[in-house]
């Protein structure tokens, strides 16, 4: 534990944000069923400390693209990375973008089942290309993530009860998530 602290002491750190949706009562009736599986959120995306955010929504392919997140049904968890381990985090969500990975909706229903879903490599779902996002850093505490059985409330829960420290701000406090630059 003392070279792991070490390490991140000498490294340059960048903020990583991973959004949770909530959904709202005028929301599509597939969020709410979602959230009815998994409580209470039904969405969940990852936001570099550019702006640039990715991930799926049902029936398109990855995005990648800067986003504000202005909807205050969003719960922001913000974790700090190496500049090393953001870097990786980035190239994945490049690539899933790039290579055009489209929705799964098979694997997102059987997310909810107790052995998870198939991993198909062209195809993803929010919470598991978040978990696998978050593997592909590099640190120990996300390697064991089985993103095939990732939830936007189960990913969320995990990293709460996890003991690293974040930033967790609820969405009565986040009135707007403003990337650097940006104004509101």
């Amino acid at each position: 534990m003392r070279h792991y602290i070490k390490q991140n002491l000498l490294s340059p750190m960048r903020a990583v944000h991973l959004l949770f949706y909530k959904p709202q009562s005028d929301d599509h009736w597939v969020n709410h069923v979602v959230s009815a599986f998994s409580p209470p959120y039904s969405h969940c995306d990852i936001q570099f400390d550019d702006g640039i955010a990715s991930s799926i929504y049902q029936n398109e392919t990855v995005y990648l693209q800067r986003k504000s997140f202005s909807r205050l049904n969003y719960k922001r968890v913000s974790l700090t990375f190496t500049d090393d381990e953001s870097a990786r985090i980035r190239e994945f969500c490049e690539k899933a973008h790039g290579s055009r990975v489209g929705f799964d909706l098979t694997g997102m229903i059987c997310s909810y089942l107790p052995w998870g879903s198939r991993k198909p490599p062209d195809k993803t779902f929010c919470s598991r290309y978040i978990a696998e996002a978050l593997k592909h850093s590099g640190r120990s505490e996300y390697r064991s993530l089985e993103s095939s059985r990732a939830t936007p409330s189960g990913l969320h829960n995990m990293l709460s009860s996890s003991n690293k420290s974040f930033i967790d701000v609820s969405e009565a406090r986040m009135k707007r998530i403003v990337a650097p630059g940006n104004s509101p």
